[in-house]
């Protein structure tokens, strides 16, 4: 586990969409007149994004977590896999139906 989380760290850190979203969205809320260096505003601003972003990131993992103790134990362990694949089904045949 300790391993997956630094890889999943540096993949994060070296994704250029990661940057480019940070580039982005947190200049329209720095203010460069502020009593706050700007880059202090970017550091501070980035804490908090990057915590917003994993607690929602932790609730869909929990949410998830509960879905599938629900559906795969006992006898509703076809669940999962009979949504996914009418899911798939489905998407074919809107794709198949699409004229282009």
């Amino acid at each position: 586990a300790p391993n997956t989380f630094r890889d999943s760290m540096v993949v994060e850190i070296l994704n250029p969409k990661t940057a480019l979203f940070f580039l982005t969205f947190l200049p329209q809320f720095v203010d460069p007149s502020a009593a706050i260096a700007v880059g202090l505003q970017f550091l501070i601003l980035g804490i908090v994004v990057n915590l917003i972003f994993s607690m929602a990131d932790l609730a869909a993992v929990g949410i998830a977590s509960l879905a599938a103790g629900r559906f795969t134990g006992g006898g509703a362990g076809w669940v999962i896999p009979k949504t996914c694949g009418s899911i798939l089904i489905g998407l074919g045949v809107a794709l198949v139906s699409h004229h282009i």
